[in-house]
């Protein structure tokens, strides 16, 4: 991967996501990310089983 170029392939039939980023925009990513949303308190703003019922619904 050239440096700076982050890409995302998917494909859909297989259900797979291939993500390559490097690791600076990783991090870059997961700070800010924890400063919105501190690591343990996801729950208090994601009800996860809930949503994620939803999207195997959607896909059944």
């Amino acid at each position: 991967m050239p440096a700076g170029e982050d890409d995302v392939e998917l494909h859909g039939a297989e259900h797979i996501a291939l993500v390559l980023l490097s690791t600076h925009s990783l991090r870059r990513f997961l700070a800010a990310a924890y400063e919105v949303v501190p690591p343990g308190a996801e729950h208090r703003l994601l009800d996860l089983d809930t949503e994620l019922a939803g999207i195997l619904d959607e896909t059944a």
